[in-house]
């Protein structure tokens, strides 16, 4: 995606609200081992999946996956969050530019 460009757009419409939010906890996990995950999607050559399987297997395995929330202790879950949304600022701002141009501070 060509996020300067899309930064650009933003920037000639200034009712239009441009943030970064917090992804959806369901929508972070996507079941492909799991048969309703199919349904709907048309036939395709399991080759296709390849690459997902790949990244799949050399992911880290042995890290916790899971939210403070999901995993009952809450009282991080402020501190997890603001990390996650550091992290999320420092990519875009590596994304839109070098030197984090264009991205207020």
């Amino acid at each position: 995606m060509d996020f300067p460009a899309l930064f650009a757009l933003f920037a000639t419409k200034p009712g239009v609200a441009a943030n970064l939010e917090m992804a959806a906890l369901g929508e972070r996990h996507i079941r492909i081992l799991d048969k309703d995950y199919w349904a709907g999607h048309s036939p395709r050559p399991v080759a296709d999946l390849l690459p997902v399987l790949r990244r799949w297997r050399e992911a880290e395995q042995e890290v916790e996956w899971r939210t403070p929330w999901e995993t009952g202790d809450e009282a991080l879950l402020g501190d997890w969050e603001m990390a996650r949304l550091d992290e999320g600022v420092a990519r875009m701002r590596a994304l839109i530019a070098p030197n984090g141009a264009g991205l207020p501070a």
